[in-house]
């Protein structure tokens, strides 16, 4: 099952709406034009929607959030903190998977609804609209 969706842009940097084809991207930049049709030759962008990945894959891993938490102690507190956070291979792991669970948490009450605008193509109104 093919799940692309697309939109269209009437200046190439503001895109709308969620299609499920380039043709219904196009028709649908007809209908919502300012007065319901395209000019002959006007020129409307279509491009292809990317969506973001699942939250867990923009988040801080556990390697990252170890040693960021670390080095924030360590500016605050000097030598006296430099064995703070020194965590073998399974605490890291739970550390991670509670990252994860974050993550799925945050998917679950705010799963991103933008995307990406990627492989956008020019379309001219032909003759006859």
């Amino acid at each position: 099952m093919d799940t692309r969706t697309f939109s269209y842009s009437y200046d190439e940097e503001t895109f709308h709406g969620k299609y499920a084809s380039r043709e219904e991207a196009i028709n649908a930049a007809a209908k919502n034009s300012y007065d319901g049709c395209l000019a002959e030759g006007t020129t409307i962008w279509i491009g292809r929607n990317e969506p973001p990945p699942h939250v867990r894959d923009l988040m801080i891993g556990a390697d990252d959030f170890v040693e960021y938490i670390a080095e924030r102690v360590g500016e605050e507190y000097g030598e006296c903190s430099q064995d703070f956070l020194d965590v073998d291979a399974e605490q890291k792991a739970e550390i991670q998977r509670r990252l994860d669970d974050i993550a799925d948490y945050i998917q679950l009450i705010d799963a991103p609804t933008f995307y990406l605008i990627q492989d956008v193509e020019p379309f001219v109104v032909p003759e006859g609209g």
